[in-house]
């Protein structure tokens, strides 16, 4: 009787790592829609990515599991996990191609960091400014910018943002906010 309950308790044991594998693939794809961007070390790691890692490695165990002779997860969960491996390997191509990420040097009095996610196309570029608490963690949305002529202001270098206490204030060329106020933003 207890060989039965190990085996049992071990053919659960591979479903829910499968399902818990493509569950966490999916929720890194929807984290960047909640206005949300992981930075380890001041290096932004596209959570696209690493939801396509997390759905390869709930496909591996999906695999291990069927040549131990386990049930695998319903099959709702493979179709989770492919539609997380899609969608994140579009997503990862697109942010490689069209988004340059930088993490400003200059930090406020308390640690905190400006992270700016940047496109341009031809002569239109804007972006996404991230606030983050030190060098690791998850640095979350607070606000967009346009700029003239495909400029990409954080990237280049050409970016003057100046802290005031908590406040962060930017200012370049060819650099403005969507309502035309200053963009200014507050940790």
């Amino acid at each position: 009787m207890g060989e039965t309950e190990t085996r049992a308790d071990q053919d659960r044991s591979w479903r829910s790592r499968e399902l818990v594998l493509a569950c966490c693939s999916l929720g890194c794809l929807l984290l960047p829609q909640f206005g949300f961007l992981l930075v380890v070390q001041g290096v932004v790691i596209p959570l696209s990515g690493l939801a396509v890692l997390l759905a390869v490695a709930a496909l591996v165990t999906r695999r291990l599991a069927r040549r131990r002779d386990a049930p695998s997860a319903p099959r709702g969960t493979l179709l989770v996990t492919v539609l997380g491996l899609g969608a994140g390997l579009l997503s990862t191509a697109s942010a490689a191609v069209f988004t340059t990420y930088s993490l400003h040097p200059a930090a406020s009095p308390q640690g905190c960091r400006v992270v700016a996610a940047e496109h341009a196309w031809f002569m239109s570029g804007g972006g996404a400014v991230y606030l983050l608490r030190g060098t690791t963690g998850l640095a979350r949305r607070v606000g967009e910018y346009k700029t003239d002529d495909g400029d990409t202001p954080f990237a280049y270098g050409t970016a003057d943002l100046t802290w005031d206490g908590e406040a962060a204030i930017v200012e370049g060329p060819f650099l403005w906010s969507f309502d035309g106020d200053a963009v200014a933003y507050r940790c």
